[in-house]
């Protein structure tokens, strides 16, 4: 078992700093093919003192030159400075959103997790429950989170008072965006989770339980749900990236302190090195993501543990 971790991870690793490196090189090019500038907005600068800044961040060197003291800062450990925040350093800025976009991103996930698999399991087991099950489910998936957001602030912040409407700081901020970035993914989740359980159940040792005399509940913990756990894992990578891609729009709506809200207000400014730092941050996240399914997913099946052997 060790032997194939260490080969898939091998395998990972390689596939992935090809991938990582596009990914840079591909942000860097169009973070800077877009119209305007750092500085470019800042009407009342004169234009020797624009140049002056210009200067100071090495914007005045031609693209490659940029490119290549990119690479050179990444590979020692840097982003370099923040244009938004010169007191900063855009690595700074970002490892300060990092806390508070896991911590939403964490709740996002119990939530999607909750309403995912208590929803499937309920309708897979009561068929009757099954349509309305899935309309809602159908629903939560189908609002986008720039509209959910504020209807759950209409309702919950403005009309009954009950949660706060936006900002940090304590467990009740946490809930809106929680609930916003979580139930288009549980809605998702309850589809799946509804279908796979449903053909593990008519599976011969779930049939067989069944006539052991088990219920419902001890048929879906003990034969059921283990059985369906490995597509459960291969599903909660894209899950996850469907988290990550929300809380970029979800952060800036509830004005969350984090990654997302950073990167947002840094492409309109066209802070460049937190734009594509961000964008860095995020597409490990995602490789560790799917990293990590696959290894619990070699464990969980034979059939790919004897493929990771060869």
């Amino acid at each position: 078992m060790a032997a194939a971790t260490v080969k898939l991870l091998r395998r990972r690793l390689l596939a992935a700093l090809p991938t990582l490196f596009a990914v840079i090189t591909i942000t860097f090019i169009i973070v800077r093919a877009a119209p305007g500038g750092p500085f470019r907005d800042e009407k009342a600068v004169p234009e020797a003192v624009r140049a002056n800044i210009e200067a100071r961040y090495g914007l005045d060197e031609p693209l490659a030159v940029q490119y290549v003291k990119f690479w050179r800062n990444l590979l020692t450990g840097s982003l370099g400075p923040s244009f938004q925040h010169p007191e900063r350093s855009a690595l700074g800025v970002l490892v300060g959103g990092a806390v508070p976009s896991l911590i939403l991103g964490v709740a996002a996930a119990l939530v999607a997790l909750l309403l995912g698999l208590g929803g499937g399991t309920l309708a897979a087991l009561r068929p009757r429950t099954s349509p309305p099950v899935s309309a809602v489910a159908l629903i939560a998936l189908a609002i986008p989170v720039f509209v959910l957001g504020p209807l759950l602030i209409r309702l919950f912040a403005l009309e009954l008072g009950w949660l706060p409407a936006a900002l940090w700081g304590s467990p009740r901020h946490l809930v809106l965006p929680a609930l916003t970035l979580g139930l288009p993914v549980g809605g998702a989740l309850v589809r799946f989770w509804r279908t796979v359980l449903t053909e593990s159940l008519d599976a011969p040792e779930c049939i067989a339980a069944r006539a052991r005399g088990l219920s419902d509940l001890e048929v879906v913990r003990l034969h059921a749900a283990p059985r369906s756990l490995p597509l459960l894992l291969n599903y909660m990578a894209p899950m996850v990236a469907a988290l990550v891609t929300g809380s970029v729009v979800v952060e800036k709506i509830f004005a969350v302190p984090g990654m997302g809200r950073y990167f947002v207000d840094s492409a309109l400014a066209r802070d460049y090195p937190i734009v594509i730092g961000a964008t860095l941050i995020y597409a490990v996240a995602l490789l560790v993501v799917h990293t990590m399914a696959d290894l619990a997913h070699a464990r969980l099946d034979p059939r790919l543990h004897r493929e990771h052997n060869r």
